[in-house]
């Protein structure tokens, strides 16, 4: 039952927010290029 609620919650959100989807995406990039350069 919780698990249908997340899956719906999920699929609300990748349609109302593309755009803060795409920028969390950058946003992971630019912190995994951050640990890259702090562990080099």
């Amino acid at each position: 039952m919780h698990k249908k609620i997340k899956v719906q919650l999920l699929v609300n959100e990748v349609a109302g927010n593309g755009n803060a989807i795409k920028a969390d995406k950058e946003l992971q990039d630019i912190l995994k290029e951050m640990n890259t350069r702090g562990a080099s």
